[in-house]
């Protein structure tokens, strides 16, 4: 029966989503589930906001032990803190 196979690598993808994410948040977390991460200027674009109101949404996200920042100069970027 093909319909009860599932692949087993869609394990991580399928995980749970906080429940205490902003609006915000929640398409920033999305954006990440799909693409495997996001920098600064991607979720500047994505949620049409200024380059210090996306820095506060990523950095509450970390706060929260969601993302998890990868680098600290221009090429950082953040990815969801399972992915590691």
């Amino acid at each position: 029966d093909i319909t009860s196979e599932k692949p087993a690598n869609n394990q991580r993808i399928t995980s749970e989503k906080p429940a205490n994410l902003t609006n915000q948040e929640e398409i920033i977390y999305d954006f990440i589930v799909n693409n495997g991460k996001i920098n600064l200027k991607t979720a500047e674009n994505l949620l049409n906001v200024k380059s210090a109101r996306a820095r506060e949404i990523l950095s509450n996200l970390v706060k929260k032990n969601i993302l998890e920042k990868v680098g600290k100069t221009k090429g950082s970027f953040y990815i969801l803190k399972t992915m590691r």
